[in-house]
């Protein structure tokens, strides 16, 4: 594909100046075809354009337009035919990459002819700037990525500081048939990937995982990650590559030139093969897990699997409220990784049992790309068992660690005290002012406060504060909050399955709190592997789609809109008015209310905020999004909108009668005060 591309490219572009140069040469000396040829050429490459951009509509409405059944349907069966028959679906991957290399090398060859034509007529230099706008729209499908292709050495592991890694990497990669130069990498955790460039096979390893993983383990390790390179594992290596050329981003002009020349062929076939690459995603896992056996040992295969699964576990109990913050000192903690270790390493030695009853129950969620630890081990014809772990790790693990440590002070000290700053300092001033004045009810500030003790390390106090706020002793501002922080702590921390209520209850309470909620809900169900909450989970999750759909309409306001007047009771409108106009210091010149009616069962109560001429949009952003959290933390069960007063929203809110809550200027001519 490589070769393919970089001979393309160099053709299209002798073959564009010598056919410039003829026609420049045939319009010097006044030859003119006619211009029928001119226009039959114009009529072809129109027609390319109209079918490419209907078939490009056609199939984004076609995506829009899948429902949750429909969707779990064909999931369902596509991973059914990857298991009965993955080169079927192979077959259908490497027909659309055909269709797209024949497009690429014709569309240049049209506007490369069309250019001559053109050339050659004295009255059609438009045309000509036509051929050069379609040529630019799919050069940079030849050229992409090229640069992407080869991996700088030195973001490589030293290799006379590494030797054991370096060896076993080498090893893996020659039993699996690969012949390429190998390095190494590491990143902090316990996670594992490889990469095949031009110059290299780069495999990025977890710190974690090379301190805790004994050398036949790190090896199956290896072994899997570099069977990921073959064509026995992965069926569409060369599809992948042509793939993640189309992925990179070009913007502005030059996108709206790809869609609109080679949109559709293109969307078609990064949609197959983003399918096949779901549908065939535990097939390509379980090949390469094969290798662990073909040329490993299936004991050190299986250890290995549970060791990894467990790291996973652990980060998952230990990074949501006990992990420090990451900003908490003034410098950059300089041992995150090796901390990482230890942490792991101590909470293993207390909770390996619990974690393998775990492992033996878990249930593979249907848009998993991995099968669990369990069908793993048992596909290879291991055991399941608790592995052994060393508590004194060796010098070569110990120097990963520290490489990691170092690496990420490096990565982050060039904006530590920015991030610093937003992300440590300034919850907890909140919380300090919180403290000094004796723990008061902060109200519509409650929510941002739990959020902030958080963030400081305070778990215990903002649980409490979640609890007295749940129970009705503080603001009922912050109760979805409440509950969600409760429900993640339950979950993350305690394991417990009770934290799904207080999950749901906080949806109930606020539809915000709905894509958070979810993934926490479907995360923990399958992890824990209880199947009757995880079918409860997955018909909420249908209902939640078609309501979530209806609600996408309280994003917009429009003259055509089904709207009315609202009827706030007076002390709930004047408690909202008189927020806005607090929050927007003077600066709002008038408010809107209307009611929006989306069908029988939703409708919301849009608020439309007329700001004074001359305000900043610093500033009206600002207050936007005070009183967007305002709104939107509300205790009452009323459903909100919150619009500037742009043109559509201002055509909306004249149809309807009564539509102004407040006028700063009511009575007065605003002319007069100079604010129109």
């Amino acid at each position: 594909m490589k070769v393919f591309t970089k001979v393309a490219s160099w053709t299209s572009v002798v073959l564009f100046a010598v056919a410039f140069m003829v026609g420049g040469y045939v319009f010097a000396y006044k030859w003119q075809p006619g211009p029928l040829i001119t226009y039959i050429g114009a009529g072809v490459i129109f027609v390319c354009f109209v079918l490419n951009n209907v078939g490009t509509g056609l199939v984004v409405r076609r995506m829009r337009k899948l429902t949750p059944e429909n969707a779990t349907k064909m999931l369902a069966e596509g991973k059914q035919t990857a298991a009965t028959d993955e080169k079927k679906l192979v077959a259908n991957v490497r027909k659309w990459r055909v269709l797209v290399v024949l497009w690429v090398v014709f569309l240049p060859l049209l506007f490369i002819a069309y250019a001559f034509v053109c050339g050659a007529n004295s009255h059609t230099m438009p045309f000509v700037i036509l051929s050069v706008l379609g040529l630019a729209s799919v050069a940079p499908i030849y050229v992409s990525g090229a640069d992407s292709d080869y991996f700088d050495e030195k973001y490589l592991l030293p290799r006379d500081e590494f030797p054991t890694l370096y060896f076993l990497a080498a090893r893996a990669a020659k039993a699996v048939g690969l012949r390429k130069k190998v390095g190494v990498t590491l990143i902090a955790g316990g996670d594992a990937s490889v990469g095949n460039y031009d110059n290299m096979c780069v495999v990025v390893l977890g710190s974690t995982l090379v301190a805790t993983l004994d050398e036949g383990e790190l090896y199956a390790v290896l072994l899997h990650e570099m069977s990921h390179l073959t064509q026995e594992t992965n069926l569409t290596e060369v599809e992948g590559r042509l793939d993640s050329k189309l992925r990179v981003d070009i913007n502005g002009f030059e996108y709206f030139l790809r869609v609109a020349t080679s949109g559709w062929i293109l969307a078609k076939y990064q949609i197959n093969y983003a399918l096949y690459s779901f549908y065939a995603a535990e097939r390509i896992e379980l090949r390469a897990d094969e290798a662990t056996v073909a040329f490993g040992n299936v004991d050190k295969a299986s250890s290995a699997l549970v060791k990894v699964a467990m790291i996973g576990i652990f980060d998952y109990t230990y990074k949501t409220f006990d992990e420090p913050n990451f900003y908490r000192e003034e410098s950059i903690y300089p041992h995150i990784a090796t901390n990482h270790c230890k942490q792991f390493l101590h909470t293993v030695s207390k909770n390996a049992d619990k974690w393998l009853e775990i492992l033996q129950n878990e249930i593979v969620a249907r848009s998993a790309s991995h099968p669990v630890c369990r069908d793993r081990i048992a596909a290879i014809g291991g055991t399941l068992e608790k592995p052994t772990f060393d508590a004194d790790i060796g010098k070569e693990a110990a120097a990963a660690l520290a490489y990691c440590d170092k690496e990420i002070v490096d990565n982050n000290k060039d904006d530590y005290d920015k991030q610093r700053e937003e992300y440590f300092l300034e919850p907890k001033r909140l919380v300090d002012e919180w403290r000094q004045n004796g723990c008061p009810d902060m109200k519509e500030r409650t929510r941002e406060l739990i959020v902030a003790l958080t963030r400081v390390d305070c778990t215990d106090d903002a649980l409490a504060l979640c609890d007295k706020v749940i129970d009705g002793g503080s603001s009922e501002f912050a109760l979805a909050q409440a509950y969600f922080t409760k429900g993640l702590y339950l979950l993350h921390d305690k394991l417990d399955k009770s934290g799904l209520d207080m999950l749901y209850k906080a949806m109930e309470i606020n539809n915000n709190y709905r894509e958070s909620c979810m993934e926490e809900i479907g995360v923990f169900c399958c992890l824990m592997g209880l199947a009757d909450e995880l079918d409860d989970y997955r018909e909420f999750a249908v209902k939640q789609f078609y309501v979530q759909q209806k609600e996408s309409n309280f994003s917009r306001l429009g003259a055509n809109d089904d709207l009315s007047e609202e009827h706030l009771p007076e002390e709930l409108l004047a408690d909202i008015v008189n927020f806005i106009v607090g929050a927007g210091d003077g600066t709002v010149k008038r408010i809107y209310l209307v009611h929006k009616r989306i069908d029988d069962d939703v409708c919301c109560s849009p608020f439309v905020i007329e700001f004074d001429k001359g305000t900043t949009a610093d500033k009206k952003l600002e207050t936007m999004n005070k009183v967007f959290e305002y709104l939107d933390t509300r205790p009452d069960d009323t459903q909100y909108a919150l619009f500037n007063y742009t043109e559509s929203a201002a055509s909306a809110v004249r149809k309807v009668k009564n539509s102004c809550v407040y006028d700063k200027y009511e009575g007065i001519n605003d002319d007069e005060n100079g604010k129109n």
